[in-house]
């Protein structure tokens, strides 16, 4: 029987840790699921683009 939710969490686990990118940008994982994955980031004043929204890339 193959455990979906360990392979997504081991998976998880062996990409965040090479990402140095998402961890500069303060990104913090907060759920894993098979096919799913959720972040937080903090918007902070450099991220922000003319419009004073978020600039796409960021997203």
């Amino acid at each position: 029987m193959i455990d979906e939710q360990a392979i997504a969490e081991r998976c998880a686990e062996l990409m965040w840790s090479d990402d140095a990118a998402s961890q500069a940008l303060g990104m913090r994982l907060l759920e894993v699921r098979p096919g799913r994955a959720g972040f937080e980031m903090t918007v902070r004043a450099d991220m922000v683009n003319g419009h004073a929204v978020t600039h796409g890339g960021f997203t």
